[in-house]
């Protein structure tokens, strides 16, 4: 457990995320410094103290943008030199799980046709008629609502005339302009 703490603690460093509280108890969600709708970890998953259902094995997404080009991309890793090509970790949208569970679907990584890299996240393993990306599968998400649990939503939105996408923990797609609501994606462990 404590190697498993230890490493989450190495990878929120390494993203840059970090607590804006030390004391934050139980269930609490820890706002990321953007404050654009990402968490750093419940104080529960912190501490290794999350009740989880049996099969599941926690692996954080997170949501990564691109200014340059208006993209976002939900992943499980941020890929090597993303960063020069303007890529950043914008933060944690919680833990889904690296193997499946009761009550779980599979959530791709896709890209859209035509969209040099607009990347989105799908429960179908067709991408919507869309493409495939090399990334895959990202995890199983939970299709119930579970304890120390969250729903997080798919948003869309046109920028320069092009389909866009991002999730969210919120349903008003983070009152982005021309953004709404594409659907709920599960649920997510914080």
């Amino acid at each position: 457990m404590t190697r498993s703490i230890l490493a989450l603690a190495t990878l929120l460093a390494g993203v840059g995320i970090t607590s804006t509280t030390a004391s934050a108890s139980q269930g609490d969600d820890l706002q990321a410094p953007n404050n654009q709708g990402l968490h750093v970890p419940a104080a529960g998953i912190m501490a290794g103290t999350l009740s989880l259902p049996d099969g599941a094995s926690l692996r954080e997404i997170t949501r990564l943008y691109n200014g340059r080009a208006e993209r976002h991309a939900t992943l499980h890793f941020f890929p090597d030199n993303w960063d020069q090509f303007g890529w950043r970790a914008e933060g944690s949208l919680g833990f889904i799980s690296g193997t499946p569970f009761s009550n779980t679907k599979p959530l791709y990584a896709c890209a859209l046709w035509g969209h040099t890299e607009a990347y989105f996240t799908s429960p179908d393993p067709n991408c919507e008629g869309q493409f495939l990306t090399t990334f895959g599968m990202i995890g199983y998400i939970s299709d119930v609502p579970l304890p120390d649990t969250k729903p997080i939503y798919r948003c869309k939105y046109v920028f320069d005339r092009k389909l866009r996408h991002f999730d969210t923990f919120y349903p008003n797609c983070e009152n982005v302009p021309t953004g709404s609501l594409d659907f709920l994606i599960g649920y997510v462990f914080l």
